[in-house]
């Protein structure tokens, strides 16, 4: 039986990508949105299984990215208050990397979201162990 995937693969991946070169210059801006992609969803997927699993939080399937941020800001302390913030802002631009053909993004806004998730992984972690004290 497989195992369950391990969502911060996506991370994972969307590091590989940024650090790899080995690809065309007309492939560079689908790369560098991928990056984007992946990378917000490998938050959005380890906040989501936190709200469902650990927390009860009923996840809308037509509305699962508002409900994962709201269930976050609306959450409590401090922590909670600041993943939501950061997802909705990797929210908004992962919407904007898959879908708007004018917008640009390059290395450099692709290595601050790498950054901006990784440290949205650590407040998670902190809310985690706060869970299970």
């Amino acid at each position: 039986m497989p195992q369950d995937f391990n969502w911060i693969d996506y991370l994972n991946l969307a590091e590989n990508l940024i650090a790899g070169s080995n690809i065309s210059t007309e492939l560079e801006e689908a790369k560098l949105r991928s990056i984007v992609s992946r990378a917000y969803y490998a938050v959005y997927h380890k906040a989501r299984t936190l709200l469902e699993e650990e927390l009860g939080v009923l996840i809308r399937p037509d509305h699962s990215h508002t409900d994962v941020i709201e269930g976050y800001i609306n959450g409590g302390d401090r922590n909670y208050l600041d993943v939501g913030k950061r997802l909705e802002s990797l929210y908004n631009t992962r919407k904007d990397a898959d879908y708007e053909k004018n917008m640009y993004i390059n290395q450099i806004k692709a290595q601050e979201i790498i950054i901006n998730c990784r440290q949205t992984l650590k407040i998670i972690k902190i809310i985690e162990k706060s869970l299970h004290p």
